[in-house]
């Protein structure tokens, strides 16, 4: 059996505390200078200090919450630096979206403290072998999944209950055991056998996963966003040559229609999302994941090659605008 994980003062010491979305944003802008000067394997701990982690926080349990469309500039900021940054952002608030409502208010306040102390979580991606035995006390797991460039703090695995609502499960990384998670029932390692102590389950409302996944669309869209501004601002770098003008203006219109389409997409996105927390109606989760779907579809197809004929035309006109000022 794995080591059952306890709640208490975290290893690496307490982050930066932002208390702002300026300050927030502030921060994320400066990730693409840092990044740039520290090794790949800095770019975890160094997340883990910023202070972004506790962003989305609940403002009633000490966080700021910023709002989504603020959340998707910083995820934007972060992908112009390090896609793997901005991907293990993404899927630490959407899991921390999936538990915004879930559990008790102790377990709500254990999960979003250890986002303050700089601890990242994400979704586990479930093999299809995985074996779950529900009991009175422990959750039985033969294995599950390590696949993430920056590996998080806690995976959230989702299941169903018996009385068939949705649960979320709380285990810690596999890898060096700590002191300070020794001694809470929080979660649980993952091993070849894991045991989580049943209070290491919580309970979760029923949009949550819906939600969650919602979220984790927008953020992505932000993803690529940012990855379309910064090889925008790489074609229109000084560097770059007089060879394949044409092409280059080509590229620079097509991903300039990408970045306006994203941003306005994903500006709506977000403000949707934010009322959908704020009152979440069932016509206000509809209407912010159905904007999240499409937003899933324009990442997918505006990836497509460069259209042809006055279209070609149209684009090399947009990316002559961007390159050159309309010349």
């Amino acid at each position: 059996m794995a080591t059952i994980t306890h709640l208490g003062v975290h290893g690496r010491g307490l982050p930066a505390r932002i208390t702002s979305e300026e300050e927030a944003l502030s921060v994320a802008a400066k990730a693409t200078e840092i990044f740039a000067v520290i090794s790949p394997d800095a770019v975890g701990e160094w997340l883990a200090r910023s202070g972004l982690l506790a962003i989305s926080v609940p403002a009633e349990l000490g966080g700021i919450d910023v709002s989504n469309v603020v959340l998707a500039e910083i995820v934007s900021a972060f992908a112009r630096a390090s896609a793997e940054a901005a991907t293990a952002l993404t899927a630490h608030f959407a899991a921390l979206e999936l538990l915004r409502g879930g559990g008790t208010e102790d377990q709500r306040r254990a999960v979003f403290d250890r986002a303050r102390q700089g601890q990242r979580f994400a979704l586990a991606r479930l093999p299809t072998d995985l074996q779950v035995q529900l009991t009175d006390v422990t959750v039985e797991i033969g294995k599950a999944e390590e696949a993430a460039a920056l590996p998080p703090d806690w995976r959230i695995i989702c299941l169903q209950s018996l009385q068939d609502s949705p649960v979320a499960m709380m285990l810690a990384r596999t890898g060096t055991v700590r002191e300070d998670v020794e001694r809470s029932p929080l979660g649980a390692f993952i091993g070849k056998t894991s045991a989580p102590h049943v209070d290491a389950m919580l309970a979760l409302q029923q949009d949550a996963l819906l939600l969650s996944t919602a979220l984790s669309r927008l953020l992505t869209a932000a993803t690529v966003l940012g990855r379309c501004e910064s090889e925008l601002s790489a074609l229109i770098s000084p560097d770059q040559g007089a060879d394949d003008v044409v092409d280059r203006a080509e590229r620079a219109g097509l991903l300039a229609v990408r970045i306006e389409t994203l941003r306005g997409i994903a500006h709506r996105c977000g403000a949707l999302f934010d009322r959908a927390q704020v009152s979440p109606t069932t016509q206000a989760i509809e209407e912010a994941c159905r904007v999240s779907t499409i937003l899933d579809v324009v990442i997918r197809e505006t990836g497509l090659p460069c259209p042809s004929g006055e279209d070609r035309a149209a684009l090399r006109a947009v990316g002559n605008s961007v390159l050159f000022g309309g010349r």
